[in-house]
Formats: C-alpha cells, structure tokens, sequence
C-alpha cells in the first residue's frame, strides 16, 4: 500500500472519484494551466497492475489522502 497525505486545501468534490477522470481539473486558478491528466494517467497505471486507488479528504484536519493498494503476490 502507498498512502499520500497532504495538508493542503484538499478536495473540493464529495465524490472524489470523479477526480480520476480524463481532463477532469477543478484547481485554483492560481496553479496556472493544466491538462487534467495527471491522476488519470495515475489511476489507468493501478488499473494495469490490478490495484485500486481511492481519494479522500482528511477528517483530521486540512488535506488530502491518497491511497493506492496493490495485490499481493
């Protein structure tokens, strides 16, 4: 298992599976231009290995969590 934790704004979307999508961006303005790509091309790369990936917002506190889990072997 792989478990990203950040501390910043987080996400601003309820069901974060939404993030995972194709050209799917909802970052502030002052991030400059992006394509949408990047967690994309993320979640199909766990896909190819059979894993999972899920996106949350920290209960904590500010931030996010990303977890990516791959099957044993």
């Amino acid at each position: 298992m792989v478990k990203i934790i950040d501390d910043g704004q987080g996400f601003k979307e309820n069901d974060t599976s939404k993030i995972f999508k194709r050209f799917y961006s909802n970052r502030p303005d002052k991030f400059g231009e992006h394509s949408g790509l990047g967690l994309n091309i993320v979640k199909n790369l766990v896909d190819l290995h059979d894993g999972e990936i899920v996106a949350s917002n920290r209960l904590d506190r500010d931030g996010a969590i990303v977890e990516i889990k791959f099957p044993s072997v």
